[in-house]
């Protein structure tokens, strides 16, 4: 039995919004601390990725993916509004 399923609604509320804030955080300082370099989605998935495995050493070659990197590009959009937030 999944120990989430013990907890009242307000207790498995209060555990997501934790996650989320945690993740927020997470996600907003690693966006924060890549610059203004572009920052690969490392996947073989040509639309949301780079169409490259992290594996690659071209992978920080933008000139050299064979795909869209539409996750990639979405992360530097909230990376921007993140700098003219501060």
């Amino acid at each position: 039995m999944n120990p989430i399923n013990q907890l009242s609604e307000t207790e498995r509320q209060s555990h997501l919004l934790l996650w989320y804030i945690y993740s927020y955080i997470h996600l907003a300082t690693h966006l924060i601390n890549t610059g203004a370099r572009d920052d690969p989605e490392a996947t073989t998935n040509t639309f949301w990725g780079t169409g490259m495995s992290l594996q690659n050493t071209s992978i920080l070659n933008s000139s050299m993916w064979r795909g869209k990197n539409v996750m990639g590009s979405v992360l530097m959009a909230v990376r921007a509004e993140l700098f003219t937030k501060k």
